[in-house]
């Protein structure tokens, strides 16, 4: 099966590469932007275009109109190719050519969209024999015993109070300088603990001082929330009396005047 891959150098300058295999009669496409990768080097894109015509295989010459712009096509490569395995998703294949030789896989890239592929080289070609593995001489460097290992798990950390229970360590009668260390030390001992103990309860009184200004101050605070409270209720029942009152007098006055008009009404009659 034939293969063809197309130079589309543009007006302004830039070049595009089209790959196109042979597959059913028709020439399926790729435009590869930056070219065919080699040996070693990462995938490259490949945007899938439209079917090309098998006898249109070796065109050359000026392109009018184009996604990309006006320019010229030439065929940089061609030659036949071995097709390994073509799938929905993948495309194994290698390519016989004057310029290019080796496998290529094409694998379409879903996460980009349907027409996005990443055209790859693999490491060792289908058809070519897989290398033999190399067989490693025996270092002849003088070997170093490993280090002991310790053992697992954390040492135990004696406590302040335990070290102070254990009995002090024997005399050596041989000089008299060294009892004479171990009676200072345990002096120091003596008074550091009795001053992490001094300073404990220092700090136990700071702190219960702390918690009973606390005390006080929301006593205090939900004391004049309270009192507040009552000034504003006392204010609200002082306003309704006021309105009660008010109405009480008007209602009165309006019946006394009823009856002043209906006295004066009786007496016009007679």
């Amino acid at each position: 099966m034939k293969f063809v891959v197309q130079e589309y150098r543009l007006s302004n300058g830039g070049v595009r590469y089209y790959l196109r295999l042979e597959k059913d009669g028709i020439l399926k496409g790729w435009a590869v932007p930056k070219g065919l990768p080699e040996k070693g080097e990462r995938p490259r894109l490949a945007l899938e275009v439209g079917p090309y015509k098998l006898s249109a295989a070796g065109f050359e010459g000026k392109v009018a109109k184009s996604k990309f712009g006006p320019g010229m096509m030439s065929v940089w490569d061609q030659g036949e190719y071995r097709l390994d395995s073509w799938l929905e998703n993948r495309i194994i294949f290698e390519l016989f050519g004057s310029r290019v030789k080796g496998s290529f896989a094409l694998i379409r890239f879903t996460k980009a969209g349907s027409h996005h592929w990443l055209l790859s080289r693999p490491h060792t070609s289908p058809s070519s024999p897989q290398a033999e593995p190399a067989v490693t001489k025996p270092d002849k460097s003088p070997t170093v015993p490993p280090r002991p290992r310790a053992p697992a798990g954390r040492p135990k950390v004696r406590t302040k109070k335990e070290y102070l229970k254990e009995p002090p360590a024997p005399a050596r009668p041989e000089s008299g300088s060294s009892q004479s260390k171990s009676e200072t030390t345990g002096d120091r001992i003596h008074k550091t603990g009795t001053e992490s103990e001094h300073t404990k309860s220092q700090g136990s009184k700071a702190l219960k001082k702390r918690q009973k200004k606390k005390r006080e101050k929301e006593r205090e605070s939900y004391y004049i929330r309270s009192k507040k409270r009552a000034k504003r209720m006392s204010k609200r029942r002082y306003t309704k009396k006021i309105h009660i009152l008010g109405l009480v007098f008007i209602v009165f006055v309006l019946i006394i005047y009823g009856l002043v008009k209906l006295i004066q009404y009786i007496s016009s009659l007679y």
